[in-house]
């Protein structure tokens, strides 16, 4: 992973952009996210790479006072782990909080008892951010570490911007041969191809998810969709269609899988 750049989207919200490249070719992208609190300190969202004394790890510790305004390390997916100890160690007086998996595979790491997928998370920064788990999906898939699906999302109400990892992607960019191979197109917004594995095998699973999606997006009023993979989609940039408006459009392009999954477990 190598940083790339900080993304100012307003009223407190900066969005991290990294890269990171699957069999060292191609870029997906990754990401973190500063949030500036009403209380001044700040808020990390996710862990990427930081180099020390790159130009992203200056402006970061000149934002938060050499990283002491860091009150928190906020990490929403479940299998986003690979900086998380560097991160950890670069600002070791922030309070960190993560999935129970991260919980288990770093059990040597001082982690806050909340939860970031429970309700008692939620209540603790509730003045500032919304969050939200993906229902109808597994945030863990048995036997299958490969599937990203479910996922923790955040929203940060004063900029009205979404922070999510793997459950919806904005492609900012996506080479030929990739758009040739998958059907993926540049700037398309994209519900993650794993769901299938990752629902869960039950009657009203597929509804749930779907209820769940379009609910979302219809009680955030969303102008930022922040995605891990592989980029950030801010509304004052593309105003046509609205984010909203893209995400349903990305989840009728899974209707087909969601119908299949209703049928296969409607007595189960």
């Amino acid at each position: 992973v190598v940083m790339s750049k900080i993304l100012d989207l307003g009223n407190g919200f900066y969005n991290i952009r990294g890269i990171f490249k699957i069999f060292r070719l191609v870029d997906v992208g990754t990401h973190s996210s500063l949030i500036k609190l009403k209380s001044g300190k700040f808020m990390m969202v996710d862990c990427i790479h930081i180099e020390n004394g790159s130009p992203v790890h200056s402006q970061i510790l000149e934002m938060t006072q050499n990283g002491n305004d860091i009150e928190s390390i906020v990490i929403l997916h479940p299998f986003h782990t690979v900086s998380i100890k560097s991160v950890h160690s670069m600002f070791p007086n922030a309070k960190l909080y993560g999935t129970q998996r991260h919980h288990t595979l770093f059990n040597d790491l001082p982690w806050q008892p909340e939860l970031t997928e429970s309700e008692d998370f939620k209540k603790l920064f509730e003045d500032d951010i919304d969050v939200s788990v993906s229902k109808g999906l597994l945030l863990e898939v048995p036997n299958n570490p490969n599937v990203h699906s479910g996922s923790v999302l955040l929203y940060h109400k004063a900029s009205k911007s979404v922070h999510v990892d793997d459950t919806i992607g904005y492609l900012s960019h996506v080479p030929g041969l990739i758009s040739w191979m998958t059907g993926y197109s540049t700037g398309q917004v994209v519900i993650h191809p794993g769901i299938r594995q990752a629902l869960e095998k039950r009657s009203g699973a597929a509804d749930e998810f779907r209820e769940w999606m379009k609910n979302l997006f219809v009680n955030w009023d969303v102008k930022n969709l922040c995605t891990a993979h592989s980029g950030a989609l801010c509304e004052k940039d593309n105003p046509v269609p609205s984010i909203s408006e893209r995400v349903l459009e990305a989840l009728s392009q899974v209707e087909n899988t969601l119908k299949h999954h209703s049928n296969k477990y409607k007595d189960s």
